[in-house]
């Protein structure tokens, strides 16, 4: 049976118009609806083929559709915007891969194997896109009040508890494996309410919540999830504790110093080596095959096509020809690439816009659970920027599995939604409070 007439996909077809008619009477509600079941993944509706594979779309980008094209019919883009100083650039992305498109089918590199050059994949690249920044415009100009903003972070840490189950035993991923998309964002929302918790057993908990990606993250050798662990508490502690978090580098470094080097002749631990050691025998490091020389390729390609790139999506032919792999696995690469230097600048204006943003909205949150959501946001932000040099986490590259990495982590643009609508709510805040005055 074709998969446009399956049993899955009409049954997701008739979600989707149950989730649409949710849309028309209650937005607010249906942003909570796509930020709890985006995530769903063992479902796929209709059938996409090329020549390698057959997808369907995935739960997050019918509802994510449907949610966009209601809020357009609703006014949404003839209504006032919130503004940001990072619109502009995350906008100036569609046009540049747009321009970019037609240079790149116009200028083509005639010895890469053309039969990889899709008109359809440049297109789904661009539309991967336009989900992003529709995800984030919706949320952004939707969710105004506490009480819809507190829903969001509460779905997002109860619905990242299931992936607990992976420190017990990692066969519980198949059941699971939906939870770890809120678990990364659920990571920094937890450490930075812990900062606030003042019972012992709350902040036992949120740190096991915290910590629990980058245990099951070294488990399945993912060095993204305790990368991210990492940077993300370290940015949180600068931000909330930075006074303790200075007083306690010098005995932690003392007792690094005291417990690596001292006890085992090596500056470098030996987890460290491990991680090392396994990312080599994965080829992700050193080799032809390995990160370094595919950046080196990546620059190789971009060089080439510095102003424009290659076009949306066209990454995989030109890495097929000139490099081992056919994908960077770097978000910054894959950009520079695909995009040139036009794409890769307005993507980095636009990082820089909004961590500016969610320095503002960390200098006028007045309550302690807006405070929660901002300081757990940067945190998730920093790590998500870091982790770019590691694989396609934001915008998602079509060649790369987009679709499914679009639904991994489709929730850090709800929440910086979410951030957008905290700047614009505590303004009002403070505007009526000094009108009282």
């Amino acid at each position: 049976m074709s998969g446009w007439l399956s049993v899955q996909t009409l049954t997701g077809l008739g979600a989707a118009l149950v989730f649409a008619a949710l849309c028309m009477t209650n937005m607010r509600t249906a942003i909570v609806v796509f930020t709890a079941f985006g995530a769903v993944r063992g479902v796929q509706v209709g059938a996409f083929s090329g020549e390698e594979m057959t997808q369907g779309l995935f739960p997050v980008e019918l509802l994510a559709t449907v949610l966009i094209g209601v809020w357009c019919l609703k006014g949404g883009l003839t209504k006032t915007i919130r503004r940001t100083p990072f619109n502009l650039p995350l906008f100036l992305l569609v046009p540049c891969s747009v321009l970019s498109l037609i240079v790149g089918f116009t200028f083509f590199d005639p010895t890469i194997p053309l039969n990889h050059m899709k008109l359809s994949v440049s297109v789904g690249q661009i539309l991967l896109l336009l989900w992003v920044i529709g995800t984030y415009l919706v949320i952004a100009n939707s969710s105004s009040d506490l009480e819809t903003i507190e829903r969001i972070r509460k779905t997002i840490v109860i619905l990242a508890m299931p992936s607990l189950l992976l420190l017990v035993s990692m066969s519980f991923w198949p059941y699971v494996e939906w939870s770890t998309s809120f678990a990364l964002p659920a990571s920094s929302l937890c450490f930075a309410a812990f900062f606030h918790a003042k019972n012992p057993i709350r902040k036992a908990g949120l740190l096991v919540m915290t910590i629990a990606p980058a245990i099951y993250g070294y488990r399945m050798d993912k060095a993204f999830f305790y990368a991210y662990v990492a940077v993300s508490m370290a940015t949180i502690a600068f931000l909330c504790a930075r006074r303790l978090a200075l007083v306690f580098i010098p005995p932690v470094l003392v007792a690094y110093i005291l417990a690596v080097p001292v006890a085992t002749g090596s500056f470098e631990p030996r987890f460290l080596k491990d991680v090392v050691e396994t990312e080599e025998q994965q080829q992700s490091l050193g080799g032809d095959g390995g990160r370094d020389a595919l950046i080196r390729d990546s620059f190789s390609i971009w060089s080439q096509h510095p102003v424009f790139g290659v076009g949306p999506g066209n990454n995989y032919p030109y890495m097929l020809r000139y490099s081992t792999l056919g994908t960077a696995h770097n978000q910054y690469m894959n950009i520079l690439m695909e995009l040139g230097l036009i794409g890769l600048a307005c993507f980095c204006w636009f990082a820089f816009g909004a961590l500016r943003t969610g320095l503002k909205a960390w200098q006028l949150a007045s309550r302690n659970s807006t405070r929660i959501i901002v300081a757990g946001w940067i945190g998730l932000f920093t790590a998500m920027l870091v982790g770019g040099f590691f694989g396609d986490f934001m915008i998602p590259s079509i060649r790369n599995d987009g679709l499914q990495l679009f639904a991994l982590f489709y929730v850090q643009w709800v929440i910086l939604g979410v951030i957008v609508s905290i700047v614009y709510l505590e303004r009002g805040v403070r505007t009526a409070a000094s009108g009282q005055l």
